[in-house]
């Protein structure tokens, strides 16, 4: 079962540091209200159990892990990073949860604890998986 593909953009270039904005951005542009109480509802309360649900829900973020990988020039295909960016994930869905529902974090404070994590990730992490 397939959630299809992501809105095609822009692979960036430039810095690293440049490209993880861009990646973030991105993710974060991609959360709508609506997007942000599914996710927070289907972690919290296991909706995902269902396993239909589940591989769906597992394709979309597979999809986006690899989006992730793509933009900050990391062979998207790689199992380590592939399983790392997905863990990435759940910090960035803790993050979301954070803004949207407690407000216990800005829009912008979200956008730099994730950046500043997939900024270590990337520069420190992946190199020695």
């Amino acid at each position: 079962m397939s959630t299809g593909s992501l809105e095609p953009v822009p692979l960036p270039t430039g810095p690293l540091e440049e490209r993880v904005d861009v990646a973030v951005t991105w993710f974060l542009g991609s959360i709508t209200p609506e997007r942000a109480t599914y996710l927070t509802v289907q972690a919290a309360e296991g909706v995902g159990e269902d396993a239909e649900v589940r591989a769906i829900l597992d394709d979309a973020q597979d999809l986006a892990a690899r989006r992730v990988l793509q933009m900050v020039g990391v062979d998207p295909e790689g199992t380590a990073a592939l399983a790392t960016v997905r863990a990435y994930g759940e910090l960035a869905r803790g993050a979301i949860r954070e803004w949207t529902r407690g407000g216990a974090l800005t829009r912008d404070q979200a956008h730099l604890l994730l950046r500043e994590a997939l900024l270590v990730i990337v520069r420190s992490v992946l190199p020695r998986l």
